[in-house]
């Protein structure tokens, strides 16, 4: 079990004699320290702890800490060598479209012929039916509804201006589509047609 630990979280205001202070109370300490910035020597709000036995280590993982107003998160510090390795193969895969016929020991079987199988779980999902397009009607849609009830144009509640916003004149802004503005509308614009 390793024994030096990095510490995250710790306060502002702690420093390496702080957290020396705290985590000491569980055990002797070969070394510690909170790391600072080089520019400011403010702290960075984290730091290692390296103990002299790794059963003193291991009860500092299994227990929660909390320094000043804040809770530490302690865990085991990965040395340098190991955080420049490349990341370890995945271990995990995901498979797509089973068939519903495939029971959980065919699956199982057919992935054992390529190595050791530690973990298996196959989610049992329900299936319903869904109404195809052709018979939701002609359109298959709320868009293709008749003009009539909407009082719009086209095929569809999508110019209905009048009921959604009352009474405004969207001309008075630049939106509409006649040329009783002072300026360009920009229905003009985009369709390039002269006013």
């Amino acid at each position: 079990m390793a024994t030096k630990l990095v510490v995250l979280g710790i306060p502002w205001d702690v420093d390496t004699e702080g957290l020396k202070q705290y985590m000491s109370k569980f055990g002797e300490l070969d070394d510690c320290i909170v790391m600072k910035e080089r520019s400011s020597g403010r702290s960075r709000g984290f730091g290692y702890v390296t103990f002299a036995s790794a059963d003193d280590a291991k009860a500092v993982l299994e227990s929660e800490h909390v320094l000043g107003n804040r809770t530490l998160e302690v865990k085991i510090a990965t040395p340098r060598e190991e955080m420049r390795q490349p990341a370890k193969k995945a271990t995990r895969i995901f498979v797509a479209r089973i068939p519903p016929d495939v029971t959980e020991a065919m699956f199982r079987s057919y992935f054992e012929s390529y190595g050791d199988i530690t973990d298996l779980y196959m989610p049992k999902v329900a299936i319903d039916s869904a109404t195809p397009l052709d018979d939701a009607g002609p359109g298959g849609g709320y868009m293709d509804a008749p003009a009539e009830p909407f009082g719009g144009y086209g095929g569809g509640p999508i110019r209905n201006y009048g009921r959604l916003y009352g009474s405004l004149d969207f001309d008075d802004y630049g939106y509409g589509a006649s040329g009783s503005s002072s300026r360009p509308s920009r229905m003009d614009w985009r369709t390039n047609t002269p006013l």
